[in-house]
């Protein structure tokens, strides 16, 4: 089992795939939403489809 190591980025050197996740969970008025339950279906469209819907 391989163990990823932990650690802050910082904002300037997100990648990509890490902005999606910092502009999901990130921003003011977010909390804990359906995405932060690991699931294989999930992925980076499904953070910022809940994104748009919890915004209405």
């Amino acid at each position: 089992m391989k163990i990823n190591k932990l650690r802050l980025v910082p904002k300037a050197e997100l990648t990509p795939e890490l902005k999606v996740y910092y502009n999901y969970t990130c921003q003011e008025g977010d909390y804990i939403k359906t995405c932060t339950v690991p699931s294989p279906k999930l992925d980076e469209t499904d953070l910022e489809r809940e994104k748009k819907m919890l915004k209405i």
